[in-house]
C-alpha cells in the first residue's frame, strides 16, 4: 500500500509542476527590431566613446598610469596612503577670512615633534 502511494506521488510530481513552469510572453517581431535598432545605437555610442578614451588611455600608460578598469581603491594601483593623525590638542585651524566672511586660506598646525 505505502509503495502505491509513493509511485503514485512520484507520477503525479510532473503533471504539476508542468503547468507551473515559467511561461515566457511570445516578442512580437516589431519589438524585437525595435530592440535591435536600440541595441546598434547604444553600441555606436559605446565605441565612439572608447575611441576618444583610447589615445588619452594610451598617453597615460606611457606616462607610467596604466588604465585598470577593476580598480575601486588607490591601493588598486599599488599606491599606499598614510594618514598621520594629528594631536586632537593642538589640531586648531588657523584662517584668514576676508570682508565678505570667505575663507581664503586654511592651514592645519601640526606638533612640533611630529
Amino acid at each position: 500500500m505505502n509503495s502505491i502511494k509513493k509511485l503514485l506521488a512520484l507520477l503525479a510530481l510532473p503533471l504539476t509542476v508542468g503547468p507551473l513552469a515559467a511561461q515566457y510572453p511570445v516578442i512580437p517581431d516589431s519589438v524585437k527590431q525595435r530592440g535591435a535598432l536600440q541595441q546598434q545605437e547604444i553600441n555606436k555610442k559605446s565605441d565612439e566613446a572608447w575611441e576618444k578614451a583610447l589615445p588619452i588611455i594610451l598617453q597615460e600608460e606611457m606616462k607610467g598610469r596604466p588604465y585598470k578598469p577593476w580598480a575601486a581603491q588607490p591601493s588598486d594601483f599599488g599606491i599606499v596612503i598614510e594618514v598621520i593623525p594629528v594631536q586632537p590638542q593642538k589640531a586648531e585651524l588657523p584662517i584668514e577670512i576676508t570682508l565678505l566672511g570667505m575663507v581664503t586660506e586654511a592651514n592645519p598646525l601640526q606638533p612640533a615633534n611630529a
